[in-house]
């Protein structure tokens, strides 16, 4: 978390109120920033972290350890979708998968003769503390503007 930073500027009411409503304006886009900021982090963790290096004729490494990269098929389908704010609701996230590597949703959420190995889930969740902090960040600059 952003430490407050005071100062000895005095508002007056009127001011206060223009500088909170620009602020309240502002919360969307400046969490929707936050949240992209911290969306690229979880991708890099979900093709580095999660996915471990190998080649065309590497073993495959059997669960629950991380997948093993042989092609680099699915590591290149790997994407952020866009933070985009719905109302109060913030949507967005990570897919991977599509015509390249059809197995990617497979490997995530396991299948039929596959266990899950999941690697979207895990760098959400390890991403968590830092898009948060992200969020926090962008929060704190706007602040800083509004109340110049």
């Amino acid at each position: 978390m952003a430490t407050p930073v005071f100062d000895t500027r005095v508002l007056t009411p009127q001011q206060a109120v223009r500088a909170f409503r620009a602020f309240e304006a502002g919360i969307p886009a400046a969490t929707t920033r936050g949240f992209n900021k911290g969306l690229r982090f979880a991708h890099r963790l979900s093709v580095t972290k999660f996915m471990v290096g190998g080649g065309k004729f590497a073993p495959v490494n059997p669960p629950p350890g991380p997948l093993r990269i042989r092609s680099g098929d699915l590591r290149r389908t790997v994407a952020t979708i866009p933070v985009r704010p719905k109302g109060n609701i913030f949507e967005g996230g990570l897919m991977a998968g599509g015509p390249k590597a059809p197995y990617g949703p497979v490997h995530e959420l396991g299948g039929k003769f596959i266990s899950a190995r999941p690697y979207l889930g895990p760098a959400l969740e390890a991403a968590t503390p830092i898009i948060l902090r992200d969020i926090d960040n962008e929060l704190q600059v706007l602040a800083n503007q509004v109340i110049g």
